[in-house]
């Protein structure tokens, strides 16, 4: 009934039922429901006798039918030929050329899920292709379950090609000619639970089934922990929903930088009107600092100048004046102008007074001259 491997992670609880409910397992021995004890990832696997079951291939057009229309075809079919007004079936399909086949296994779903009402099975499959699976291509291999002996055979195609009662030399026989070739050859030929001595070159089968097939099985409503299949749907759901969260998340990031990148921008040009402001206001600041210190240059002299006239004698008026930052230039006319730089040296605003050109005779004893005064406190 179960794979005793400690190294197994996945343990397989066959059961097969007799007409009277009574459970063996796959080795054919008894059993009973409450040993049945599966863990979370175990398969519980029902499987239906040939003794109760049709078998049946079937052939279809891929021109005509897809793939996924395989399993509609057979429903179709099945209702013309079965002999129970609930019927349950079983597909296994391959492509071959230009053609489907199909090996099919039907079986009174009223007496059937009667027998199981003892269990909750996971998996629920015909035993033949249960055991079939353990072989490869063009094998055949000879049975013992529930007290009767029968051939399986698979095609080239590693389908179910056929499943036979041998229980009788004749029945031997008949199968004896229809696969000659493959039984002839003492190739491919195994035994699994028989003892008899038809097929004496039959070599034990190592029971290691398939789980594409097993999974072809699985009952609906059932959670099959150990099947990838079972993860695909929440695993794609959540997948699809943390590509949605993350879609979001990167629009609601863009979204805030495309913002950030608008007031960074509006801040920049802030920014660079408030530099042009101040280097203005620099420039401004500069130029009346510049103008100030012209008019304090101006205001000097000019001080300078009205201090001046009145320190000069009476004798003695002005002509011409000439001013600059560094100095003054006085013209005029007088009588005893020589005296003139000794009288200005004397007057505290006034570093040197000296003659720039030659005192000049004129008409009534008037002298004409041209005098620079040097300013102190009077920077260029």
């Amino acid at each position: 009934m179960k794979n005793l491997n400690l190294k197994q992670f996945v343990q397989h609880f066959c059961l097969i039922a007799h007409d009277n409910g009574s459970l063996v397992d796959f080795d054919g021995q008894s059993i009973n429901i409450s040993e049945v004890t599966p863990k979370l990832l175990d398969k519980v696997i029902w499987l239906v006798p040939p003794q109760r079951c049709l078998f049946k291939q079937l052939q279809y057009d891929v021109e005509y039918v897809a793939a996924g229309e395989i399993e509609e075809c057979v429903r179709s079919d099945i209702e013309q030929w079965t002999i129970w007004p609930e019927t349950d079936m079983f597909h296994l399909y391959h492509k071959a050329g230009q053609q489907w086949h199909v090996s099919v296994w039907i079986w009174n779903q009223e007496v059937e899920s009667g027998l199981m009402s003892c269990c909750t099975p996971t998996h629920v499959l015909p035993y033949s292709a249960y055991l079939a699976s353990s072989m490869g291509s063009g094998a055949v291999v000879i049975s013992h379950v529930l007290g009767q002996d029968w051939l399986v055979v698979k095609d080239e195609n590693d389908l179910v090609h056929g499943v036979h009662s041998v229980d009788s030399p004749l029945s031997q026989h008949q199968l004896e000619r229809r696969y000659e070739r493959q039984l002839e050859s003492g190739q491919h030929i195994f035994k699994y639970g028989y003892s008899g001595d038809w097929l004496t070159q039959a070599e034990p089968l190592v029971l290691k089934p398939k789980n594409s097939v097993i999974n072809a099985g699985k009952q609906k409503g059932v959670i099959d922990f150990a099947d990838v299949s079972t993860y695909v749907r929440p695993f794609g759901a959540l997948a699809l929903a943390t590509m949605i969260w993350m879609l979001g998340d990167y629009l609601l990031v863009t979204s805030h930088f495309s913002d950030i990148k608008d007031q960074t921008t509006a801040l920049g040009a802030q920014t660079r009107n408030a530099v042009a402001q101040r280097n203005h206001f620099d420039f401004v600041q500069n130029q009346l600092a510049a103008f100030d210190s012209h008019l304090i240059q101006q205001h000097q002299p000019m001080q300078a100048i009205a201090e001046l006239t009145e320190s000069i004698p009476e004798d003695i008026y002005l002509t011409a004046l000439e001013v600059s930052p560094e100095h003054l230039v006085l013209s005029g006319q007088g009588v005893n102008v020589a005296r003139l730089p000794a009288m200005l040296e004397q007057w505290e605003a006034v570093e040197s007074a000296v003659f720039v050109s030659d005192i000049r005779q004129g008409r009534d004893n008037s002298e004409s001259f041209r005098l620079q005064v040097e300013l102190k406190g009077v920077t260029p």
